[in-house]
């Protein structure tokens, strides 16, 4: 398993993304952030923001109640942010 230890809960939006980001051979841990729950509820779901930072890659997935970070360590980072923004950010 990938995930680091620490947190391991993620919103339902997110499992699509983490399935695939497990089985990336160029992926070495993914960080699950905080569950921040929104003020009122979103009418619809915005898409994924998909980012490369210094050494992580940084993907904000939003649901109607919640929004969640993931960082995802690993090789290679610009071939991972390709294969997700072509999977996620539609």
């Amino acid at each position: 398993m990938k995930f680091s230890p620490s947190h391991t809960t993620y919103i339902e939006q997110a499992t699509k993304i983490l399935k695939f980001l497990e089985r990336q051979e160029n992926v070495s841990k993914i960080s699950l952030g905080i569950i921040k729950t929104k003020k009122s509820m979103s009418k619809s779901f915005t898409k994924q923001k998909i980012k490369i930072l210094e050494n992580h890659i940084l993907i904000k997935v939003n649901s109607k109640l919640a929004v969640q970070e993931i960082r995802v360590y690993g090789q290679n980072l610009e071939k991972i942010e390709k294969e997700l923004i072509k999977n996620f950010s539609k």
